[in-house]
């Protein structure tokens, strides 16, 4: 199906339950970064409690401005890094979260025009929808919560993240 669908993933490392040896993540994510780049697709990248890993295969096989980070959640110095490897970051609820600081004070470096906004339905709901599962439509307060973050009008970052889409996605 690579060819024609609009992206590759959700692949990534997820170091936080350890359901898969490390080795085995790896692995598989090294097949998927193969499928992304020979088909020219966007690579939807998971990366929970693996910053370090991850930044290093994203470096290693040069796919970084093929990448899309999902539910992007690195602070200040991991976003700077990954900012060097031409990424686009995704932000979700999380954002928008009381304990969201960390990941807003990254936000705060991100580019406009390598940004995009999701909801990660149905987990990471952001307030004031948290205990409920997520729902698309809610992304408009994840739009919210980063518009905060860079000092714009929600509709601007509306604009600014949709077209991101479209071009990141070729839709």
């Amino acid at each position: 199906m690579a060819p024609v669908v609009s992206a590759i993933g959700e692949a990534g490392l997820d170091f936080y339950r350890e359901l898969s040896p490390r080795r085995d993540q790896e692995l598989a994510l090294r097949a998927q970064i193969e499928l992304a780049q020979a088909h020219s697709k966007p690579l939807i990248f998971h990366c929970r409690d693996a910053f370090s890993d991850a930044f290093r295969i994203i470096e290693e096989t040069g796919v970084g401005s093929q990448t899309v980070l999902h539910c992007w959640t690195g602070g200040r110095r991991w976003t700077k890094r990954f900012l060097d490897l031409d990424v686009t970051f995704s932000f979700a609820g999380p954002i928008a979260f009381e304990t969201g600081e960390t990941i807003r004070l990254g936000a705060e470096l991100v580019p406009p025009e390598r940004a995009l906004v999701e909801t990660d339905t149905p987990y990471l709901t952001p307030p004031p929808h948290r205990g409920q599962p997520n729902e698309p439509a809610w992304v408009a307060l994840v739009g919210a919560a980063l518009a905060r973050v860079w000092g714009m009008s929600e509709s601007d970052v509306a604009a600014l993240t949709t077209a991101n889409a479209t071009r990141v996605f070729k839709s």
